[in-house]
């Protein structure tokens, strides 16, 4: 039988480490960026600063904001819902439900996306 000791390493969560938020945000903008072949224009300071208000209004997870850029990107490159969500693999209406629980997101190419239109 073997036995190992293993160390226990606590890693604080992303609540009590607000400020590495802009950061995380910015690489996983890169990240989706690379993934979709999204034109860099998609990563701006208006992009990052919705993901980290948007961390703001909920509790802050990786994948939160992984997500977050993921189709904040597929929005603001395709500048519609349904080439957006068609571009993530997802149904339309999971997109907008998505969409509808958070702030207006501009898509950079004069169209925005909120609660009341889309």
């Amino acid at each position: 039988m073997l036995a190992l000791d293993a160390a226990r390493i606590e890693v604080p969560s992303l609540e009590t480490r607000r400020e590495e938020v802009p950061r995380i945000a910015h690489e996983y903008l890169e990240d989706a960026i690379d993934e979709l072949r999204a034109p860099a224009a998609c990563l701006d300071s208006e992009a990052i600063q919705w993901i980290i208000g948007h961390s703001a209004l909920s509790t802050v997870t990786i994948s939160g904001i992984e997500k977050a850029a993921m189709r904040t990107v597929a929005l603001r490159m395709t500048g519609d819902l349904t080439k957006a969500a068609a571009l993530l693999g997802m149904a339309r209406v999971s997109l907008e439900r998505w969409l509808m629980r958070r702030q207006q997101i501009d898509t950079g190419r004069g169209r925005s996306f909120s609660k009341e239109g889309g």
